[in-house]
């Protein structure tokens, strides 16, 4: 009985030693995985688990072979087999690329600018590349369309079908037309050509200058509107000339258009064509005739007056007579010297004048000389005027004296007259000598 129980004991022990060994006792043969962790991936084992990797974790992974696939939105999914042995660890930080298409973008008409992303990529036709997961925008520009945005989506790698877009025309057809014609029409600074003109401008605001030698240069503002025409006509305004008036004799008054503008010579700035013209002064007929000025041009013109009276010139003797024209006071005849004193008398109109020569001890004491003035002459009369007048003493060898007028004296003798209508020449040795008396 001892020996039965004996053994049983020992049976016991051993299954106690194999139960220690084979279960409670047992030493942890597993391996861990830690995967990197990125904002919204994804890891599946085996194509089973399915782990957030949101944050970087650690994982029991069983010894054997293993499928991982990793993956992220706009990101390509990895797979990567691996072989995991017992009691090892293992780290899994893949550098994950981004989903990446394509667009192909056509545009009606073509040669359109595409810009994408504030720079510019191409005309189109174009092909846009290495395009990342999500929406996109881009920007369409063609001289004389409007511009225009497009926008797509990529959600995988496949490439879009391509876009194509429409452009809308922004051209306005623009007349321009001008009188007188061949102005240079400058549209925002830039020449385009000559009137008549005609183009297409974008819409919106635009500066539109006319220029033509000779004429004001015109500006205007104009607002051209989608789905209409423009035109437009202008009238240039020639730009004045200057004309430099001399009259001969100068000092005319001039009058343009019936205005009085100053005196001769006179320079003027007058708007281009024609102008009625005018020239008086005293003495002178007036001048009348129709100018026509050039625009921008710098010119003289000298008129002469043709006169409206005459004169008179004589040669009177002695001095110091008084005179009148017309009952009108002109002073005295000059005094000094022998013969005969020269008068003149200016702007006379034409017509009978009479000439009043007067002195107390002229006989008679008042000549009166009628005359006729012509216009534009002088009027002279053939022989000297001459008033007696007793100025000298005669004392002949005899003794005797006489007393008459004293004409001139020469160094042979003097020319004498004793009475109004005779004279004579008396030398020196004729006379015993001679004196001049007082003059009034």
């Amino acid at each position: 009985m001892k020996t039965t129980a004996f053994n049983c004991i020992c049976i016991l022990s051993v299954i106690c030693l194999i139960f220690l060994a084979c279960g409670c006792g047992k030493q942890d043969k597993s391996s861990y995985l830690t995967v990197e962790g990125k904002p919204g991936r994804i890891l599946k084992i085996n194509r089973k688990n399915v782990i957030r990797a949101d944050k970087t974790v650690r994982l029991k992974i069983a010894p054997g072979n293993h499928l991982l696939e990793l993956s992220a939105p706009g990101y390509e999914t990895i797979y990567r087999r691996i072989v995991v042995k017992e009691r090892k660890k293992y780290t899994y930080a893949p550098k994950m690329k981004k989903t990446l298409s394509a667009v192909l973008i056509e545009s009606t008409p073509s040669g359109a600018v595409v810009k994408f992303n504030g720079s510019n990529k191409g005309t189109t036709p174009l092909v846009l590349r290495d395009l990342e997961i999500g929406t996109h925008k881009a920007h369409l520009e063609m001289p004389g369309y409007a511009a225009k945005e497009i926008s797509w989506n990529i959600k995988d790698a496949r490439p879009l079908p391509k876009i194509k877009v429409s452009l809308d025309s922004n051209t306005v057809k623009v007349r321009i037309n001008s009188r007188p014609e061949g102005a240079e029409v400058v549209v925002d600074d830039v020449p385009v050509g000559k009137t008549p003109f005609e183009g297409n401008f974008e819409t919106g605001l635009h500066i539109v200058k006319l220029n033509k030698s000779g004429f004001v240069e015109i500006t205007e503002q104009i607002n051209l509107k989608r789905s209409t025409s423009f035109r437009k006509n202008f009238v240039l305004k020639a730009r004045p000339g200057t004309l430099k008036i001399v009259s001969n004799p100068a000092g005319a008054i001039v009058s343009i258009n019936g205005e009085k503008r100053g005196i001769a010579p006179l320079t003027l700035e007058l708007d281009a064509g024609k102008h009625r013209l005018r020239l008086e002064k005293d003495g002178f007929d007036h001048t009348d005739r129709t100018i026509t000025v050039a625009p921008a041009q710098n010119e003289e013109m000298v008129l002469t007056l043709g006169s409206a009276t005459g004169s008179a010139r004589f040669l009177i003797f002695p001095g110091n007579v008084a005179l009148k024209l017309d009952g009108k006071d002109m002073g005295r005849v000059p005094m000094g010297g022998n013969g005969h004193k020269e008068v003149n008398f200016t702007k006379l109109s034409p017509g009978t004048h009479v000439l009043e020569m007067t002195h107390p001890m002229a006989k008679p004491s008042t000549r009166r000389l009628t005359f006729k003035v012509e216009k534009g002459k002088m009027y002279q009369p053939d022989e000297p005027v001459e008033i007696w007048i007793a100025n000298c003493e005669v004392t002949y060898p005899d003794g005797r004296k006489e007393t008459g007028a004293l004409y001139y004296e020469t160094p042979d003798g003097i020319l004498f007259g004793p009475s109004p209508k005779i004279k004579f020449e008396l030398k020196r040795n004729q006379i015993k000598g001679f004196r001049r008396l007082p003059e009034l």
